[in-house]
């Protein structure tokens, strides 16, 4: 859901503003083929197709590089992008694909299977994305307007959103797909049922080079514009641009980091820009810090994951509790840039200088502990994993709806905590490194009225935070059944009042 991607050194401002970001060492990585395209899959692996060579590569985090040859001759594979379930998909368009082109599907081991598009559809595949529910859509080049969809099934259906004139990217939403019509000057935010749930005009300037987009922690989407901008859309759909500070500097590749922050390569400038989320306002001002030029033209941007980071969410449901991967310490943060020259071996390893102050905030755990006559227990475990004390930070724990209770600190420290309703906040909050620390809260629901009671924890810390995939939780307890879900932390954890800035130190 989150590229893991690092922080160097910011520039906060109200006003627009740009610093160097120092500490960059680049190194080339030697390997055997010319990366058409990447995607980084879940397991920090760099996954890319070959047109020249017909195949498709994995080099590891270790640095080891497999080639796997497609299938298919003459594929001319194009576009390539990672599934959830750590399967890459891609679009084959060469004359081997014909008549329709095909989506094919690699496993983290290589093996390779192909899916011809129906002769019913327009055809055509050129730029690929993987739903968050496993289905794989692809933008349909011959006549621009159509958007095809392979679904978990197996199944193709092929969709025309009203009013496209010609649709030149797509990325995957919270829920859904993002489509950009270059020519419409239109963003549309499509259901995976083919639905179209937001349109947003896209401001000013005749061309957009949206081929490359994410979608932000907070459900945002942030694309590049063709104007030497990157851009965003609000939930809502309000669309706003930030100029990049280098004139003329083509923003080619663009990712979301786990600071929370928008990074990105300029092709023409042969630089790294970042964008600083907490400092993009709705007038369109943003600090943007660029690299010194890296003496190539870049192209795609990867960020790789922690070294030390493993383990995914594990729940029992029986006592609803909720263990979380635990927080990571701040590595030296590395990542993959693409050269766009062609040449075997054009990706370059890249080193950034690890931040000064680094906190790593986690809720390692929720819990839910039903005792008698409605009265239950819900427990929240909170953990720096990094290598300073996390001060200053906020602490939220929220109970919606409002329900009876007594929520307490057990051992986390806050300096001022206000309760409002069934939501605590701590400002002030510390935890010392490698420390963790509780907080408790006897609920009492009313029945027939509090059936269902959503909890949740969010911390956070005014340094840098290594892992925000981590740092909140949120449970769907039914209080009849004493049934507990989790929730996706991202799209239903309140949003912590006067929170510090993610991203800054």
């Amino acid at each position: 859901m989150r590229t893991t991607i690092f922080l160097a050194i910011l520039l906060a401002a109200s006003a627009p503003a740009m610093a160097d970001i120092a500490g960059i060492t680049t190194q080339p990585v030697n390997i055997p083929a010319s990366a058409t395209a990447s995607a980084l899959d879940t397991s920090g692996n760099l996954w890319i197709v070959d047109s020249k060579q017909n195949s498709v590569g994995r080099l590891t985090p270790a640095g080891a590089f497999t080639l796997f040859p497609i299938p298919t001759a003459s594929a001319q594979p194009l576009a390539i992008a990672a599934a959830p379930d750590g399967n890459l998909w891609f679009v084959e368009t060469g004359p081997g694909a014909l008549p329709k082109g095909k989506v094919a599907k690699i496993t983290p081991s290589g093996s390779i299977t192909e899916f011809p598009i129906p002769a019913t559809m327009t055809g055509g595949p050129w730029q690929i994305a993987v739903a968050n529910d496993g289905s794989v859509w692809f933008l349909e080049l011959i006549d621009g307007v159509h958007v095809g969809r392979l679904g978990t099934d197996g199944t193709f259906a092929e969709f025309a959103p009203k009013g496209a004139q010609f649709l030149a990217g797509i990325a995957p939403a919270d829920v859904g797909l993002w489509l950009i019509d270059t020519n419409a000057n239109m963003i549309w935010k499509m259901g995976t049922d083919g639905s179209i749930g937001l349109s947003s005009t896209i401001a000013t300037g005749p061309q957009y080079s949206g081929a490359r987009g994410v979608t932000a922690l907070d459900g945002t989407f942030w694309f590049i514009h063709g104007t030497n901008s990157i851009a965003r859309v609000a939930p809502g759909g309000d669309e706003k641009e930030y100029a990049v500070p280098t004139a003329n500097a083509n923003p080619a590749g663009i990712a979301v980091g786990n600071d929370g922050n928008i990074w990105f390569s300029e092709y023409s400038a042969n630089q790294i820009g970042q964008l600083v989320v907490s400092t993009a306002d709705s007038s369109g001002h943003a600090t943007i810090n660029e690299s010194s030029p890296f003496g190539a033209k870049l192209s795609d941007i990867f960020f790789l994951p922690p070294a030390s980071s493993s383990g995914s969410i594990v729940t029992t449901a029986a006592r609803g509790k909720r263990a979380l991967a635990g927080a990571t310490t701040c590595d030296s943060p590395q990542g993959i840039v693409r050269k766009d020259d062609g040449t075997s071996g054009n990706l370059i390893a890249v080193k950034f200088v690890p931040p000064k102050n680094c906190a790593d905030m986690a809720v390692e755990k929720i819990s839910y502990l039903p005792l008698r006559d409605g009265l239950a227990i819900v427990n929240v475990s909170v953990r720096n994993g990094g290598k300073d004390d996390a001060t200053g930070g906020v602490l939220q724990f929220s109970l919606f709806p409002t329900v009876t209770s007594g929520t307490q600190l057990v051992s986390c420290r806050g300096s001022s905590c206000q309760s409002n309703g069934g939501t605590l906040v701590c400002s002030g909050f510390s935890l010392a490194a490698d420390d963790t620390c509780e907080v408790s809260s006897y609920i009492e629901p009313f029945r027939g009225v509090n059936d269902i009671v959503i909890a949740s924890a969010t911390a956070s810390s005014p340094l840098y935070d290594q892992n925000l995939s981590n740092n909140s939780a949120v449970l769907r307890i039914d209080t009849r059944t004493n049934d507990v879900t989790d929730l996706p932390p991202d799209s239903n954890t309140p949003p912590v009042p006067g929170a510090p800035k993610r991203g800054g130190h």
